[in-house]
């Protein structure tokens, strides 16, 4: 029945048809992998952001769109690459400078993406906290400015001097490792200032303790993006004391398809709609506006940002003789008649927060 059963089989299992053969001279497979599901979980989580925010994209929703497409970009690269050699010894490639070409350009793409990334966490930052609130603009500024500067210099750094021709039939750039040391410093110390950005603003605000840890843990997501980029450091080196090779070189294209997806997919995290909603604000920025009319039974206040500063003063006032009783109903709705105006979020729906509070005066 076994032999029965195995000869049945719709498909041949020898080695010439598998997708990617493992062994000494081919490592290509793991890299397969890496790279398809990498792309897989990347076009997932987009797809899931776009829509649940179809109706309310912002500048940060942008961002992590041309982030994903530079990825989308770098995978296809790897795709193209693998098909021309990639993963195999330097005599089964056919064309040692195409592939040398294409490899090179995964470089740009791949720090191109995750500079966006980091610029898409951000806007969400400044449209939140930075916004309406001047005392929290500059840090903001600075971190983009920072991200914006580690894009371009890391670039400049990994391409200058290095002929991409000859990827793997020169020596290694002069001075490889150091280049990406410089690369992957700054790469931590953005993610550093983004990870301590953020509970810097959140403790400031009037709000449970236990809704600021959700807002820090919904961005600290970012923070396992600091041990991969050390491994991905880890294998350049490994890389650099052996000779070039286009069968050495999967050790780093994996760890590089690992960090650009992560970097992508923990940019998204926290702007989802429950992690907003956390906030009692809109999806892209905090800009709650509590609104209504004096009077004599009931009033409002407006609010333009949720910080130390005081609230505004009004001309209200409730003589009270002996004793009286409060009651206050808070509701929250979705404005979705109110004309938009322009902002940081592109013009985004607003969440209206209602509160009416209502005095029952009691004469004895």
């Amino acid at each position: 029945m076994e032999t029965a059963t195995s000869k049945n089989l719709p498909w041949d299992t020898s080695v010439g048809n598998r997708f990617a053969h493992q062994g000494p001279d081919n490592h290509s497979g793991p890299l397969w992998i890496a790279a398809i599901l990498g792309m897989i979980y990347m076009v997932a989580v987009l797809i899931l952001r776009l829509y649940i925010k179809r109706r309310v994209l912002g500048y940060n929703d942008y961002l992590i769109i041309a982030s994903s497409v530079a990825a989308f970009g770098q995978y296809v690269a790897v795709y193209y690459a693998l098909s021309c050699g990639l993963g195999k010894t330097l005599l089964q490639v056919h064309d040692t400078v195409v592939l040398g070409r294409v490899v090179f350009s995964t470089r740009v793409l791949y720090i191109t993406s995750i500079c966006l990334a980091k610029l898409s966490v951000l806007a969400i930052v400044y449209s939140i906290f930075c916004q309406d609130n001047k005392f929290f603009k500059f840090p903001c500024y600075v971190a983009m400015g920072g991200t914006v500067i580690f894009g371009v210099v890391s670039v400049f750094t990994v391409t200058l001097g290095c002929p991409s021709a000859g990827l793997f039939t020169s020596p290694h750039c002069r001075n490889q490792v150091v280049r990406w040391n410089i690369v992957t410093a700054l790469d931590i110390c953005t993610e550093v200032a983004i990870l301590l950005l953020v509970p810097y603003m959140v403790w400031q605000l009037h709000m449970p303790a236990k809704k600021k840890i959700h807002v820090i843990m919904a961005f600290s997501t970012r923070a396992s993006v600091i041990p991969i980029s050390t491994m991905y450091l880890v294998s350049w080196r490994g890389y650099t004391d052996s000779a070039p090779s286009p069968l050495s070189f999967t050790r780093v294209m994996i760890w590089q398809q690992v960090l650009l997806s992560l970097s992508v997919i923990s940019a998204t995290l926290p702007s989802l709609k429950a992690f907003l909603e956390s906030l009692s604000a809109r999806w892209n920025e905090l800009d709650a506006t509590v609104y209504g009319s004096y009077g004599t039974r009931a009033g409002a206040m407006e609010l333009s940002e949720m910080n130390h500063s005081r609230p505004k003063t009004t001309d209200l006032k409730i003589t009270v003789q002996k004793q009286f009783e409060t009651r206050i109903d808070t509701s929250a709705q979705e404005a979705g008649e109110r004309a938009s105006r322009a902002s940081t979020s592109g013009g985004s729906q607003d969440l209206i927060i209602r509160k009416e509070a209502t005095w029952n005066v009691i004469k004895a």
